[in-house]
């Protein structure tokens, strides 16, 4: 598909988007203001009302999962807002931002301090729809522009995940702004984003399919789509200070681990573009320290695997959460080398 005409598109999907996103949320505010201000009194009051959200936003939700137990259900949808100018950029271009929804049971909605994900560029979305296989260029009127969702999804779970391993490290004292590129994979391919220390927020700016990588690059996509499930993808999606998930904490510090050993392996070459050596001397010891901060150790993935995510979310969710889990965790310790004291290697 020819670059100018997938501008083209991308341009009409995000008009599309909007006349879509303008009638939804009309419905989502009057569905809010329905909800009980005391709460819900009845769990499947409560599914019936969030199921109408949900409904409400239509093709713009990207992402649905539900988590918790029966005394305490919490349901997040990621949608994408309304196209704006992009603030990350240093040049005009519209972005649409992918915002969080959570709402749980009994309350309903949750308010967060900070509902955006990410923000994706029209020339990110322009790049998506040129490369990733969905579209025929002979046959551009039938567009169903939901087939991208797929693609997106990532964003939800990958934005969360780069902003805290990254973030405190770009703002390292003695450092003058600067910026990374870090990938986020998709199906078909993968975004490039960039995060900077102004503003510890991704902008997607491109997208390269599977075609356009490297045998090298296609490894470490690979690294990187195996350092996430797709249970762990669905706990992070919960990650927010106000949500209070330890499930979701958990899985993401497992993840965090495993892609901390592996993010030198881009961010060394991305890292030679800083024009200033000391910069990149000092930024590339940041990164370093930061991403030790956040690797564990061998025998807790070891542990982890062994245990398995049900279980560990399991002892989580026990009114003695992190008794729960050291006491699962050193139960299995004592499997692996029964001769051991458990509570110690664990504690180590």
């Amino acid at each position: 598909m020819d670059i100018s005409l997938s501008r083209g598109l991308a341009s009409r999907f995000m008009r599309e988007h909007l006349e879509s996103l303008v009638r939804s949320l009309h419905q989502m505010n009057r569905l809010t203001l329905s909800a009980p201000k005391c709460g819900f009194s009845k769990r499947t009051q409560w599914k019936n009302w969030a199921t109408r959200v949900r409904d409400a936003l239509a093709k713009s939700v990207i992402s649905d999962v539900e988590q918790g137990s029966a005394r305490k259900r919490l349901r997040v949808m990621h949608f994408l807002g309304g196209p704006n100018s992009n603030p990350l950029t240093q040049w005009q271009e519209e972005a649409i931002p992918v915002q969080v929804l959570a709402t749980a049971y009994p309350n309903g909605i949750i308010p967060l301090l900070l509902p955006i994900r990410c923000l994706l560029g029209k020339h990110a979305i322009a790049r998506l729809i040129q490369r990733s296989g969905h579209f025929d260029a002979r046959d551009v009127r039938n567009i169903d522009f939901c087939a991208l969702n797929s693609e997106i999804a990532p964003l939800t779970s990958w934005s969360a995940v780069w902003t805290i391993l990254l973030a405190e490290a770009l703002r390292s004292p003695g450092l003058q702004r600067s910026e990374l590129m870090v990938p986020i994979p998709t199906q078909s391919g993968v975004f490039m984003a960039t995060i900077c220390s102004d503003h510890p927020l991704l902008n997607v700016r491109t997208f390269l399919c599977d075609q356009q990588l490297s045998e090298r690059q296609l490894a470490l996509k690979d690294r990187l789509v195996r350092a996430m499930s797709a249970d762990e993808h669905a706990l992070i999606e919960c990650c927010a200070p106000e949500l209070q998930v330890p499930d979701a904490s958990f899985a993401l510090s497992m993840v965090l681990s495993r892609v901390a050993r592996i993010s030198q392996d881009w961010l060394g070459p991305l890292m030679t573009r800083i024009a200033c050596r000391d910069d990149r001397r000092k930024l590339a010891t940041s990164i370093a320290a930061t991403l030790a901060v956040f690797t564990l150790d061998d025998s807790m993935h070891t542990l982890y695997e062994r245990v398995g995510l049900s279980a560990v979310s399991a002892a989580l969710r026990k009114p003695d959460a992190n008794a729960a889990l050291m006491r699962l965790l050193a139960s299995e310790a004592k499997k692996m080398r029964p001769t051991l004291n458990p509570h110690i290697e664990v504690e180590a």
